[in-house]
């Protein structure tokens, strides 16, 4: 999954996009990282579709990929900051509302993805008039080593994230998809997540 979309999620101040405005105020300097890695990374204007999923459901159950899963700590993160992707950018020192999860096989780092956490309320112009209750959990930048792709690595790591949201105040889950990668949107579909509708 990748977060093009959040580059208008999360601005502060004027936007000429579409979705300008659309998470205020999580925090300014994640806003303005989550932009500029944005703006660099999907510069062709692909559309995308934003899913979501209710927390107060149960994700589809599926297989056990082997793989185990944990949050890495700050450390961690600077000290493998080249190996984890454009995501790092999105974190900021002390910031608990955003960090990144690895799945770990035999002492191997096989998957990583960040997530976000905002107020719900502050959520503009999402597709479809979708309005969220209580906090979010965005998922961005999910990635599977090749090798291990095909195997229920994304899924599993989905709803192990998920999961540890259960009895917080976190809501909902936001992901969004690249209209044109046809295995994410089928893998995020089938773990329940809905499709509220595209943005460019």
């Amino acid at each position: 999954m990748t977060p093009t979309f959040w580059q208008s999620a999360l601005a502060t101040g004027q936007s000429h996009s579409p979705a300008a405005g659309l998470l205020r105020g999580i925090s300014r300097a994640v806003a303005g990282r989550v932009r500029q890695w944005l703006e660099a990374a999907r510069p062709d204007g692909k559309r995308r579709i934003v899913l979501a999923f209710d927390l107060d459901a149960a994700p589809t159950p599926g297989t056990d990929p082997g793989v185990e899963f944990r949050e890495l700590t700050a450390e961690e993160i600077q000290e493998h900051r080249e190996s984890l992707g454009p995501g790092v950018d999105t974190m900021l020192p002390g910031n608990a509302d955003s960090g990144c999860v690895v799945g770990m096989q035999d002492g191997q780092q096989v998957y990583h993805a960040w997530y976000i956490r905002g107020d719900g309320s502050r959520l503009r112009g999402i597709p479809n008039g979708w309005t969220p209750r209580g906090r979010v959990l965005f998922l961005h930048d999910g990635y599977t080593e090749p090798a291990f792709r095909g195997r229920g690595v994304h899924s599993a790591a989905t709803r192990w994230m998920l999961a540890r949201e259960r009895g917080t105040n976190v809501m909902h889950a936001v992901c969004v998809v690249h209209a044109d990668n046809a295995a994410a949107h089928r893998a995020v579909r089938k773990l329940g997540f809905r499709p509220l509708g595209r943005i460019r």
